[in-house]
């Protein structure tokens, strides 16, 4: 087997940490339509289903991103919702949801 060019690595050594990477789904519900722009220039994508902008981060950037989304997309009207909680009735504006890879 030849590792790959870049990362010297071998390809299923490298499968195998990404499956094992635990990754939050950051969700920006309700988010204003005019920090579309900002969101997808952050690397958000839109979920049609569920109507609503999403993230997938590991768990040390969630800080930082939360606090964005405070600070940029709606101050003042920002409420964290604790991990693996989905209140979709009440007037949520961010939700970190727990991805979990292989074991």
């Amino acid at each position: 087997m030849k590792p790959l060019p870049r990362s010297k690595r071998l390809a299923m050594s490298l499968l195998l940490d990404n499956a094992r990477k635990t990754e939050f789904q950051l969700w920006a519900e309700n988010a204003p339509f005019e920090f579309k722009d900002a969101l997808k220039g952050r690397g958000y994508r839109w979920d049609g289903a569920a109507r609503c902008w999403y993230i997938v981060l590991d768990e040390a950037a969630l800080p930082a991103e939360e606090e964005f989304l405070q600070r940029e997309v709606c101050p003042g009207l920002v409420r964290p919702v604790s991990s693996g909680q989905n209140h979709r009735s009440e007037p949520v504006f961010f939700n970190a949801e727990l991805r979990l890879g292989l074991a």
